[in-house]
């Protein structure tokens, strides 16, 4: 199938339609393949700068139509703000010429009626495209194209004008449902294997017409062929998993049903970092996650004097952990002992997973030194924050987030060295944990009391879930993108900022599904076939 969708692309040469600047500015996010932070084609970069058009905007010169218009100019902004070139060219206010004085977006002056699929792609261009300090007619955009989208949903209006696809209500409802914030590739990916409609697809003009280099059943064929093997290889990595947690003893003791924290843990990595080339990496979240989670429960598990508790058996736990293969097996050594220990006591506990916890480095390291270091590293400053006087369920979440984007990128092989030596070298990278802390804490703990208290917005109305959490982290969820996105002068790669965005995710799509959402996904990602 890769022949022969590669030798149908080849047939086509160069063609016979004109430049698309939409087009143009996908090709030039594509990133250097010399490893550098420059594009790979400077030619297109060139090109989009040279062919704005007297408006501000981007497409058809001679024909306007909005839908072109806009995604071609978002396109195109996307484009020259990622690599931090052509500022002037992305601040002339280029979408207020689509508003009218009645706060619509519309193609032209007096049109009958909208269409679904231009809203759609203006409500996901508008939706990802939007950094700080960006023209306020994007989130206009973005407010004006929702809710006229949830206002079709609602009344079962879903239909196009455009075009025919029995799967456009349903792409709409997913987009409408997940915004970008909540949006993991694999789930993404495995809703629209049934959404696209392949050969079945029609587009509407003066007659009915298809665009099979568009829309075909060799490219869904091909696409269910690559999900499957995806599907493939998680059954065999989760396997493995559930090999490890059985070995690991009393970890339910502690309130974490093993294998289920386990799975939800695997799940979430999967969804965000699905390369088979990156199998190391999504083990190590998935395992760091379930163990922090264990380690965290046994550190709250005396209701008595909680604070107390967890400084002192955080600090055993940190002398076991370092020491454990130097000092003797004996309990005596514990310095949280009182005398009505028990085998199921905090100190007790976190003897049995600061060996536990000895062991997953040392399966993680692979024997590489530096690599069992870095981990090391990693978990000892994540359990030493339980030892200093803030010990608050919002920071404990924030340092787990970090504990687990460490965790991937050590084990990528794409980092070692301490936190610190990071900080002072990488001004980006201290920033991408100073988000990440404080939007993962956020989500964490503010976020199911907001939802539930009914939160109005500034016209009185009661905000959703998606509302809510946009209200309370969507300014810091931009500004993370901003640095994940803006890749031109970054110090640090683009795969190590990815990884901070990925976990982020993760805790927002927590945040926002509920246990039914996800265990539904996690069903339809990594057991249910393909067909």
């Amino acid at each position: 199938m890769i022949e022969a969708i590669r030798a149908a692309l080849g047939s086509t040469g160069d063609g016979e339609i004109n430049i698309s600047a939409y087009d143009t500015a996908w090709v030039a996010l594509v990133k250097s393949l010399n490893g550098d932070e420059g594009p790979q084609f400077p030619s297109c970069i060139d090109w989009i700068a040279q062919n704005q058009l007297p408006d501000g905007s981007w497409g058809d010169g001679i024909f306007f139509l909005v839908q072109d218009r806009i995604i071609s100019t978002l396109a195109c902004i996307i484009a020259l703000k990622s690599w931090k070139i052509h500022d002037d060219a992305c601040k002339k206010g280029v979408f207020k010429r689509f508003e009218n004085g009645d706060g619509q977006f519309v193609c032209y002056a007096r049109q009958s009626n909208q269409s679904v699929s231009a809203m759609y792609n203006l409500y996901r261009a508008a939706d990802q495209g939007s950094f700080p300090g960006d023209d306020p007619v994007l989130q206009r955009a973005k407010s004006y194209s929702r809710a006229f989208l949830r206002e079709r949903r609602a009344s079962d209006q879903l239909n196009d004008k455009w075009i025919i696809s029995e799967g456009l209500p349903s792409e709409v409802g997913y987009g409408l449902d997940f915004p970008w914030e909540a949006c993991l590739p694999r789930i993404e990916t495995r809703m629209y294997l049934e959404q696209y409609g392949g050969s079945h697809d029609v587009w509407i003009g003066k007659v009915l017409y298809r665009m099979n280099m568009v829309s075909n059943d060799m490219y869904l064929k091909a696409a269910k062929a690559d999900f499957g093997n995806f599907q493939r290889l998680c059954r065999l990595e989760w396997h493995d998993l559930k090999r490890w947690c059985d070995k690991i003893s009393n970890i339910e003791t502690y309130g974490v049903a093993s294998r289920g924290a386990l799975l939800r843990a695997y799940f979430l990595a999967a969804a965000c970092i699905f390369e088979p080339s990156r199998a190391a990496e999504r083990l190590a979240w998935a395992r760091a996650a379930v163990l922090a989670e264990a380690i965290s429960c046994c550190l709250l598990s005396n209701v008595d004097d909680a604070c107390a508790c967890n400084k002192t058996t955080a600090e055993w736990l940190v002398q076991e952990f370092t020491n454990g293969d130097d000092i003797a097996d004996s309990y005596e050594y514990s310095p949280a002992r009182r005398d009505d220990d028990g085998p199921n006591s905090p100190a007790w506990g976190a003897s049995s997973l600061a060996g536990v916890l000895r062991e997953l480095v040392n399966l993680q390291a692979s024997g590489n030194a530096a690599v069992a270091g870095c981990l090391r590293g990693a978990w000892i400053e994540w359990l030493m924050a339980w030892t200093g006087k803030e010990t608050e369920k919002a920071s404990r979440a924030g340092d787990t987030a970090l504990l687990l984007a460490r965790t991937v990128e050590i084990c990528s092989g794409r980092r070692c060295g301490t936190e610190k030596d990071l900080d002072l070298l990488l001004r980006d990278y201290s920033k991408l944990q100073q988000l990440t802390r404080c939007i993962c804490s956020r989500l964490a703990t503010e976020a199911p009391a907001l939802i539930e208290s009914n939160a109005v917005n500034q016209n009185g109305e009661t905000m959703d879930k998606i509302d809510a959490l946009d209200r309370m982290v969507g300014l810091e969820m931009r500004e993370l993108a901003q640095c994940v996105f803006r890749s031109g002068g970054s110090s640090v790669d683009r795969e190590t900022r990815q990884t901070f965005l990925h976990v982020t995710k993760s805790y927002y799509y927590v945040a926002l599904c509920s246990p039914e959402t996800v265990e539904h996904h996690i069903s339809k990602v990594l057991f249910e076939d393909v067909v």
